[in-house]
């Protein structure tokens, strides 16, 4: 199947063209102009580059400039405009991604890798919001670590607006990492309940202690609070998201400054000095996930020392094992597959080389059976895995559950284990399905055509109107600074995603 090239409304630009950049990306239509004949509309010179001085009177197009121009130029190409609306034609003789012994699904894919980061202003640790539309991440302004949001084009996946900082959030916030140890250990978080969205992250109050905090919005503004109240230091929340539940749950660490009595906790975020702790957390080296609304998945080690995923029922306190097996295990997540029907599945990466599916096959409280095993193409020169995650874990993704995540060629160099960045990483996503023939394992980061080494981490989705797009932090191989980038997948979404809420 051959890749259609993307068209735009041509009568928008007719009325006014300075709204060429807003207009909508969309299949061909009777009368529409292509990307190609609205190039060359605004390439008043004829050149094959559209300058900035060409783009400068319609500001949407300066955006583009911007964000599209790849080669540094100070100009963008035909085809860096392609690659923008994801119509990058695939460079010629170019091969395409290693695929190992897994059957490659959408064959027209092209690798499309763009910048999304203000130049010079890196998007640090971003985490999306599918529904409206938007990305909250650590900023820097000088030397003071802040909070913002903005809001992200569901057709392209780039933002909206220019300066990415559409919406300020909380200012000298805690930051990853203090005197070269860990200190909040993540950014800020999205959690949600019956009553709306809000932004969750880790500040140090008037005592230096580590406190937990939320931004709601309200009337266009986010509004900060301080959470938790108690000594001893709590940070690093993961937040549940579930539109029907009547309160937000709170996973975090707990005690951090207190030692030997480290732990991690859940709480409502209601209650929030109500502190829950796991048992048998302490030991563990898996960060715990929440599971739904109900249950927080994690890996506590068994009396042989080893890890087992288990789910803990927060309104019961019970747990049910789901691994009874060897190796090390990073990442327990759970989310619906749609491949049964919306079953919860849940996941684990095993020694770092491999992301272990399990499935409740016999519902009598007894080990799951693992049902899949997804690894990077045995041919690659990447062995090891990192910051494995489900894509849209309510879902999937056109009845597929998939998967984003970072790799390595050296094991513990990916820069959330021990705060090392390996100098050459990479960006994949894996499928599920029914089929195991026809499993989806991608590389798509620009690398994987151009073999570009750099750093690349902190991999994170976005499901789009049209395609779910990858995000990554990198360093510019040129400049050595921070920037944020996205890239295609190729995993189309049928339908459309759920609509922003109007302001």
């Amino acid at each position: 199947m051959k890749t259609t090239i993307v068209i735009i409304s041509l009568s928008a630009v007719l009325a006014c063209l300075t709204l060429f950049a807003q207009a909508t990306p969309r299949p061909a239509a009777a009368g529409g102009a292509s990307l190609d004949e609205l190039y060359k509309r605004l390439d008043r010179t004829g050149d094959g580059k559209l300058s900035a001085d060409e783009a400068a009177p319609y500001p949407g197009v300066k955006r583009l400039l911007e964000q599209g121009d790849t080669n540094k130029d100070g100009a963008l190409s035909l085809e860096e405009l392609k690659a923008v609306y994801g119509a990058k034609p695939a460079a010629p003789g170019a091969a395409p991604a290693s695929t190992g012994n897994f059957k490659p699904m959408q064959q027209d894919f092209t690798v499309a890798d763009v910048r999304v980061s203000p130049p010079g202003q890196p998007m640090v640790d971003p985490e999306f919001n599918d529904v409206q539309h938007r990305v909250t991440f650590w900023n820097y302004a000088g030397a003071q670590l802040n909070i913002s949001v903005a809001e992200i084009d569901p057709l392209t996946g780039l933002l909206k607006n220019a300066s990415g900082r559409d919406f300020a959030v909380a200012e000298q916030v805690s930051p990853c990492f203090k005197d070269s140890g860990w200190w909040s250990h993540n950014g800020p978080e999205w959690g949600r309940d019956c009553k709306g969205w809000a932004i969750y992250f880790t500040k140090e109050d008037a005592q230096g202690n580590r406190q937990m905090w939320r931004a709601v919005e309200k009337d266009g503004r986010y509004l900060p609070e301080q959470l938790t109240t108690k000594p001893g230091g709590h940070c690093g929340a993961l937040i549940s998201q579930s539109a029907t539940a009547a309160d937000t749950r709170i996973l975090f660490y707990i005690n951090l400054d207190v030692p030997g009595q480290d732990n991690v906790a859940w709480a409502f975020a209601s209650k929030p000095n109500e502190f829950h702790p796991l048992p048998d957390w302490r030991g563990s080296h898996s960060i715990a996930r929440i599971v739904g609304e109900h249950h927080i998945g994690y890996a506590p080690r068994d009396k042989a020392g080893v890890p087992q995923v288990v789910l803990l029922d927060t309104r019961t306190g019970q747990r049910q094992i789901v691994t009874d097996e060897p190796g090390d295990k990073f990442d327990t997540y759970g989310f619906r597959a749609p491949e049964f029907g919306g079953e919860l599945l849940m996941m684990a990466n095993i020694d770092r080389d491999r992301l272990a599916i399990y499935r409740d096959v016999k519902k009598d409280g007894s080990p799951w059976q693992k049902i899949a095993e997804l690894r990077l193409p045995a041919d690659s020169p990447f062995k090891y895995i990192y910051s494995c995650e489900p894509i849209a874990p309510d879902t999937g993704v056109n009845g597929v559950s998939y998967f984003s995540l970072n790799a390595t060629k050296n094991k513990g160099a990916n820069r959330g284990e021990t705060g090392r960045v390996e100098k050459d990483g990479s960006i994949w996503v894996f499928g599920l399905g029914k089929n195991p023939a026809n499993r989806l394992v991608r590389r798509v980061d620009e690398g994987a055509g151009s073999g570009i080494q750099t750093t690349r981490y902190e991999s994170e989705s976005f499901v789009g109107t049209d395609e779910v797009f990858i995000y990554y932090e990198r360093k510019d191989p040129e400049t050595g600074r921070g920037e944020l980038r996205r890239c295609r997948t190729g995993i189309r979404v049928s339908g459309k995603s759920p609509a922003a809420p109007k302001p």
